[in-house]
């Protein structure tokens, strides 16, 4: 089993499908579209054994956004008893190692992207000890523009349930890139801090980093991106990420000064700075 996984973590509209889509460009990281599965069945499999293998087959098939993954249900379980998995983090390491075979991947790390994640932190620390956590911070006003944008589009399965009130969505990024924080702030938690804003001005900078953080050799990224080799969003979620089709999108950034007018901006930093957030956490970038 692969014991350190990256937990890719961020508030929504953050950038993290982004950076997910980026880093499984890589022909030896496999990080898969969303699927929660991991927290969803974890109270039920947590003393897994393989003889409940068929029982987890079948819940896992039950799961919301697998059907994203494409995953032969047959083949997956030959697999899983081939490699007979001692332990519920290491059932999960094989799915995730069997969805990156499937991809035509050689795995040397496996990881996943989750916003709700930011929740069940100490649960995927207690699963991986040795997991990597890498932190997606984004300008809270264009987090602001992007909820509102999503909002706009046509309702369609999955497609993430947003409150439309302004600062409700930045007590909403508060409370998750806090939670974050603390979390990683923790004895013996492996971290990296990204900002969204480097990671689009300076983005073969930020992989880089990135890669040396995690070990591994950069092996052509931004151009396998750019190039949509092992592209894998599915078509269940695609339909409010289209920008992950295309380049990398520097007009992403800093949509508040167009989008918001100069009352609602200050409203926001108004109501940040009265959560006493530190102003270097609030507004730096971390490379």
């Amino acid at each position: 089993m692969k014991e350190s996984p990256i937990f890719i973590l961020g508030n929504p509209r953050s950038g993290t499908s982004l950076f997910r889509s980026l880093l499984n460009s890589h022909p030896n990281i496999v990080i898969p579209p969303e699927c929660g599965f991991m927290q969803w069945l974890y109270p039920s499999y947590k003393n897994f054994k393989i003889e409940n293998l068929s029982d987890f087959m079948d819940d896992l098939y039950k799961c919301n956004k697998i059907e994203g993954w494409k995953m032969d249900r047959e083949l997956l379980e030959l697999y899983l008893t081939k490699y007979n998995p001692q332990s519920y983090a290491e059932l999960c390491s094989n799915v995730y190692e069997f969805y990156g075979q499937q991809c035509e991947k050689d795995v040397k790390i496996w990881g996943d992207k989750n916003n709700y994640y930011t929740d069940h932190l100490p649960l995927l620390f207690s699963l991986y000890p040795k997991a990597k956590f890498i932190h997606l911070i984004r300008n809270p006003k264009d987090v602001v523009c992007s909820y509102l944008r999503v909002l706009e589009l046509p309702d369609v399965p999955y497609k993430p349930k947003f409150t439309s009130n302004i600062l409700e969505i930045v007590d909403e990024w508060v409370y998750n890139n806090n939670t974050v924080k603390e979390f990683l702030s923790k004895p013996n938690v492996h971290s990296f801090n990204l900002t969204y804003e480097d990671l689009i001005l300076n983005t073969s900078f930020s992989l880089q980093h990135v890669c040396d953080y995690l070990e591994i050799e950069n092996e052509g990224i931004q151009n396998n991106f750019n190039d949509k080799v092992f592209f894998d969003e599915p078509s269940i979620t695609v339909k409010w990420k289209e920008k992950l089709k295309g380049p990398i999108d520097a007009t992403n950034l800093n949509k508040y000064t167009t989008q918001l007018s100069v009352q609602e901006c200050t409203k926001i930093d108004d109501h940040i700075f009265s959560k006493n957030i530190n102003f270097d956490y609030y507004g730096s970038r971390s490379i």
